[in-house]
């Protein structure tokens, strides 16, 4: 059963400060239902000897990890085990020399646990009793404070639909504690699990807030788990729900005939027999030849489609021509299923569709037909530039759009654009799009035609005309802003950025005329500068210009050797990124002074001067503040001649340091938190 708290104890175990000085090593793997042997041996064997290494032949790999142990005595834990087939890929890697090593197994299935049992049976993790179901319950909703008389009752009734599982007692406090009322405990006992749903009916413009609200709704309650944050903002970027919880979730839909997760296997593979209406399956390259000859149509209620390629699997299968008769098809995702050609004819039938993503080597946009009810377009098209036609300006109901190197042909669409009825009113992202200036106010018309954008990547392509760049302040909703432009010659002196910026990336601009209208974006947050270029003096100086919110500074490929600022230029920055900048000779040494910075990372950079200079930043912080406050992480690619014997001696943090097999050649890269930078050393 899972949610019992295996996995918890294995952790509790495994970073006990007994165990971890009994053992010379130690190793955590994940195995779950789907696994790969390679990838397993290799994250053992990387944690056994202390940095990542690539290799390719799993025999090679499974003999370097039993050679590795050998002599050492060590505590592996293989969590989620499913099959004892990933027992059998493993053991014979993991020798025993009788020096007290330990494996540690958890399994749901008590099949498993007595298939890998060797020297002990297997124990059996009890459910918790009632009392300790609802002692469970009470600290996580009430902490120290006690249950309220009036909750008395229902809170008992609610601990014992929880059936002993500490997951369930956890997600379900979660949300009751939402609010201390006796009615809304009761919903929650009668309909546990049922809180996932759907983003009800809202104003058109605050859908993307909505939606939002919600998901941060379900990440308090602990229904959903945060796997990652934004490095700046702290926003969520990824999520997760716990194992029983999406069993929980897909059992449920499938009951209800609401949706469909499929794996890509030839018995699953019954097209016309899938009676729900939303599907998701993964296909692999045996599935796709069985799929390309099968004349079963797809079922024709289905709403909602999304197939994905197993991982390194390559699909020939051009079905474009059985989703077109999917007349009541809502939600169409095959982005990660290439095709050659695709014209937006095919999909004309599609009228109720509303989300499209798609990847092809060519995309045509037919000059009459489109989608009415579209608002999610994402079409991934890596090998030929894509032009957008008049018929673009039609599609009134796009809120997302992202295509790869598309281009706006303004000077052909002047009958379209000069129209108000033309505008993109509900556009709130486009990304990946590039348009030509010159004589035109080609970038104004195009901006006025999107005017509640709130994330916009652009890039310029300047005619020999051009002189200089239009305003973009007319876009007073845009938070991101990402702006590349293909000439160093452009003016950009001119360019007034929106106020409401939060994150700007530029790349490929004269920076000098600028920097003091980007430090007085009042909200900015985020800047990064990718190959700007200095015209005059390969010498930055900042001057009295001053970033006042400024959290995280990422600089790539810049053409100076020294850099002049102080702490008052980044006031509340708290991480920098330098990457590429091989002439780059020093941070100032003034960044020891801004109390707010956490972090310095450097990344492939030449220059050991700027190295000492982070360091020296570093330890001049720490000597103000008296303790270890900022991170520094230095990252180096050293290419070396392919060698039968590398020998990596890695001093004071092994565990950030990489090597593996790139194109032939050995690529060594090494990463160091606070409070020292590792030393690499190679025997070849």
């Amino acid at each position: 059963m899972g949610g019992q708290g295996k996995t918890t104890c294995a952790r509790l175990l495994y970073n006990n400060k007994i165990i971890v000085s009994h053992f010379d090593v130690r190793a955590w793997c994940i195995i779950s239902q789907t696994y790969n042997r390679k990838e397993l041996l290799q994250d053992i064997f990387s944690q056994v000897i202390g940095f990542k290494v690539k290799v390719d032949e799993v025999g090679e790999l499974a003999d370097m990890l039993w050679k590795s142990l050998l002599g050492k005595r060590y505590f592996i834990v293989l969590d989620d085990m499913w099959d004892g087939m990933a027992w059998d890929d493993l053991r014979l890697s993991l020798q025993d020399g009788e020096n007290r090593s330990r494996i540690l197994v958890t399994t749901r299935l008590e099949k498993v646990g007595e298939y890998v049992k060797h020297h002990t049976n297997p124990y059996f993790l009890p459910f918790l009793t009632l009392k300790e179901s609802w002692e469970l319950l009470k600290k996580s909703v009430f902490q120290k404070k006690s249950c309220p008389s009036e909750l008395y009752d229902v809170s008992l009734e609610v601990a014992t639909r929880c059936k002993g599982l500490p997951v369930v007692v956890i997600l379900v406090a979660g949300i009751i504690k939402k609010k201390m009322e006796e009615s809304w405990w009761h919903e929650v006992k009668d309909a546990l699990f049922s809180y996932l749903g759907f983003v009800q009916n809202v104003e058109s413009g605050r859908l993307e807030e909505a939606a939002e609200g919600y998901l941060m709704d379900l990440i308090s309650s602990n229904v959903v788990m945060v796997s990652k944050r934004g490095r700046y903002n702290g926003k969520v970027k990824y999520c997760q729900v716990h194992d029983i919880v999406l069993h929980f979730c897909l059992e449920r839909s499938r009951e209800e005939k609401f949706m469909l997760a499929v794996k890509g296997n030839y018995s699953n593979f019954k097209l016309s027999d899938w009676k729900e209406s939303r599907v998701s399956f993964s296909f692999s390259y045996e599935l796709s030849e069985i799929a390309s000859k099968t004349r079963k149509p797809f079922h024709q209620h289905l709403r909602s489609l999304r197939m994905t390629l197993i991982e390194g699997e390559v699909s020939n299968w051009n079905s474009f021509s059985q989703f077109s008769k999917l007349r009541l098809l809502k939600v169409l995702n095959l982005s990660s299923h290439i095709v050659g050609r695709l014209s937006s004819a095919t999909l004309q039938p599609l009228i109720h569709l509303k989300y499209l993503a798609v990847c092809a080597r060519k995309f045509d946009f037919h000059p009459e037909s489109h989608l009415p009810h579209i608002e999610t377009l994402i079409v991934l098209c890596p090998f030929m530039r894509t032009v957008l036609p008049p018929i673009f300006w039609k599609m009134k109901t796009l809120r997302h759009v992202e295509i790869n190197d598309a281009v706006f042909d303004l000077k052909n669409n002047k009958k379209w654009i000069s129209e108000e009825s033309s505008k993109l009113e509900n556009l709130r992202i486009l990304k990946q799009v590039a348009i030509k200036i010159g004589c035109d106010d080609n970038v104004d018309v195009l901006l006025r035609r999107c005017p509640n954008l709130q994330e916009l990547e652009i890039g310029i392509l300047c005619d020999e005309d051009s002189v200089e760049i239009c305003q973009l302040e007319s876009l007073t909703q845009l938070q991101i802003l990402r702006l590349s432009i293909d000439s160093f010659q452009l003016n950009v002196s001119k360019l007034h950025l929106p106020s409401n910026l939060k994150k700007l990336v530029l790349r490929g601009t004269r920076i000098e005329s600028i920097v003091s209208s980007i430090g007085g974006l009042p909200s900015l947050e985020y800047l990064q500068l990718v190959l700007p270029t200095f015209i005059q003096l390969k010498e930055w100086c900042l001057g009295d210009v001053t970033f006042h919110k400024l959290k995280l500074l990422k600089l790539e490929y810049l053409n100076i050797s020294r850099w002049d600022a102080s702490e008052e230029s980044f006031p509340l920055l708290e991480r920098l990124v330098i990457k590429k900048c091989h002439e780059l000779e020093e941070i100032p040494l003034s960044f020891a002074d801004i109390q707010t910075l956490k972090q310095i990372k450097l990344v492939q950079c030449r220059n050991k001067s700027l190295e000492a200079s982070a360091l020296k930043i570093k330890e001049e912080a720490e000597a103000i503040g008296g303790s270890d406050v900022i991170d520094l992480i230095v990252k180096v690619v050293a290419q070396l001649a392919m060698s039968e014997n590398i020998q990596a001696a890695v001093l004071l943090h092994p565990s950030f340091v990489s090597v593996d097999d790139f194109k032939g050649r050995f690529r060594l890269m090494f990463s160091t938190p606070s409070p020292n930078i590792a030393v690499v050393s190679f025997k070849v």
